[in-house]
C-alpha cells in the first residue's frame, strides 16, 4: 500500500480493502484476552473511529500487521516507552 501524506488519503485508500477482508479475511481469527490500559483502550477506539475501520479490534490487527511486515522490531521492543512510569 503506498504512503498516504494525510488521514483522509489514508481513509480514501483503504476503505474499499477494509469492506473487502472483513467479507475474506475471516479465516484463523480468534477471541483472545488482553490486558492493557484504558486510554489505550480509547486510543484504539479513535483510530478505529477515525479511520472507519470496524473495532477497535480491527485497528489492533492493522497495528500488528504493520509491525510484522514492515515494523522494525528492534525500534518496537529495545526502546523503552512507558507513558505511565515514574
Amino acid at each position: 500500500m503506498p504512503l498516504c501524506s494525510t488521514a483522509q488519503e489514508y481513509k480514501n485508500s483503504v476503505s474499499d480493502r477494509f469492506i473487502a477482508e472483513d467479507t475474506v479475511m475471516q479465516k484463523n481469527k480468534m477471541d483472545i484476552t488482553f490486558t492493557i490500559e484504558e486510554d489505550q483502550k480509547d486510543w484504539l477506539d479513535a483510530m478505529a473511529n477515525g479511520y472507519q475501520l470496524p473495532d477497535a479490534s480491527k485497528a489492533l490487527r492493522v497495528l500488528l500487521d504493520y509491525a510484522m511486515e514492515d515494523g522494525n522490531r528492534d525500534e518496537i521492543f529495545k526502546k523503552v516507552r512507558c507513558l505511565r512510569c515514574g
